[in-house]
């Protein structure tokens, strides 16, 4: 939809209409959430939601204060639930991932591994499009920092005690169960506009109540993604203005 945005800068005030992109925000918390088994494995659980209603491998998600279905703590999880959540895009068959080209996250053989058994676990064919490094930063990038703001504000109040990714989660979960309006001034968010927030939680790492996870893997949430060497798997990449090679 369109928005009128007013920017002051240098003593000028300029006005134009600004399209902005109507979007829902997904938020993962984990002890260790930096590499390829991490991503994938949130991205499924994205997919899965959009397709079926349900996660499946989070430990626990929120959607609106609420614990969503298919979470493995879904029983035990406190608080109001979703006996059901309606599937947005049931007939979801294809995704298209626009990602920029870190290699621990993305440009990697586990990420390569989710993306191509991504239709047998959940019917849903992946594209990544992966760009050089950095090259998505901006604007959307300021959830993730709201994300902290609200975490680091409680804690230094004294409103809460956040002391795993877990309570973080939880916290969050009510903390930021909606998308709150920042202003059509606000520089930030005038690109993107927030419809709905979703929170998921992973034990990777570290277990529930902050207890370090045994390098096994056996007790985390991660789909388990271990795969043989990717021949030219750092040969193709776009870059402003142009692209590689295709591998």
């Amino acid at each position: 939809y369109a928005r009128w945005v007013v920017e002051v800068s240098k003593g000028e005030v300029t006005e134009e209409e600004k399209v902005a992109l109507t979007t829902d925000v997904y938020f993962g918390y984990a002890r260790n959430k930096g590499d390829g088994r991490f991503h994938h494995t949130f991205h499924q659980d994205i997919l899965r939601l959009l397709k079926t209603g349900e996660v499946k491998h989070a430990f626990a998600a929120w959607h609106d204060g609420k614990v969503l279905p298919g979470c493995k703590n879904y029983a035990k999880e406190p608080g109001e639930k979703w006996a059901t959540f309606e599937a947005r895009l049931p007939e979801l068959e294809h995704a298209f991932g626009f990602m920029d080209g870190a290699i621990v996250q993305y440009q990697n053989r586990e990420a390569i591994h989710g993306t191509c058994r991504s239709f047998a676990d959940i019917g849903v064919r992946m594209t990544h499009d992966i760009h050089e490094k950095h090259d998505f930063k901006g604007p959307w990038d300021n959830y993730g920092k709201e994300s902290t703001d609200s975490r680091r504000k409680d804690v230094v109040s004294g409103a809460a005690t956040i002391n795993n990714a877990y309570a973080h989660a939880k916290h969050n979960a009510i903390r930021m169960s909606k998308p709150v309006d920042k202003g059509k001034n606000d520089a930030r968010w005038r690109d993107y506009s927030a419809d709905k927030y979703f929170h998921l939680y992973y034990r990777y790492g570290e277990d529930e109540d902050g207890k370090p996870l045994g390098d096994t893997h056996r007790d985390d949430d991660m789909l388990e993604l271990a795969a043989d060497k990717v021949p030219d798997l750092m040969a193709s990449k776009h870059y402003e203005g142009g692209m590689t090679t295709a591998a």
